[in-house]
């Protein structure tokens, strides 16, 4: 039996200036769909639902490693980042999510005086979103490119 390890997996964020790819200690998402009952008389007793609207929501929880990012990520509730999840490497390519605005809809910040310093971020889909299952010839997501400001 095969199976994937998220080993590999990386979190990367742009603003305007800057793209990070963040030391991430896990990451989740989750691709969802509303559903609209529309049971009547003639589904003779079964339920009957067609699908609403998509989003997507998750979390991930990374480390500043201050080699990378000379300052602390402007993680802020609120804020509005183009944020890219991969799974695993293209060669491998399992499940790759990238979200052109994601809204950080919390943080928590963690320390420990033993540790690096972290956080932990939840998010949800602001638009569109796309769930990407190649890659380029460069190793990088297709399309890993935008306009975000945190």
């Amino acid at each position: 039996m095969a199976f994937f390890a998220g080993i590999s997996g990386d979190v990367i964020l742009t603003n305007d200036v800057e793209t990070y790819t963040m030391h991430v200690q896990e990451w989740t998402a989750n691709d969802e769909a509303s559903e609209i009952d529309t049971t009547h008389k003639s589904s003779n007793g079964y339920g009957k639902l067609i699908t609403g609207r998509r989003q997507a929501t998750g979390s991930f929880t990374a480390l500043w490693d201050s080699d990378i990012i000379t300052q602390p990520p402007q993680l802020r509730s609120g804020s509005c980042v183009y944020l890219a999840l991969q799974a695993t490497n293209c060669e491998n390519s399992l499940c790759n999510f990238q979200v052109p605005n994601a809204v950080i809809t919390s943080v928590a910040y963690t320390h420990s005086l033993d540790g690096a310093l972290g956080y932990v971020c939840n998010w949800k889909s602001d638009g569109p979103y796309t769930v990407l299952n190649e890659c380029s010839e460069t190793g990088h997501c297709d399309n890993l490119c935008g306009d975000a400001f945190f």
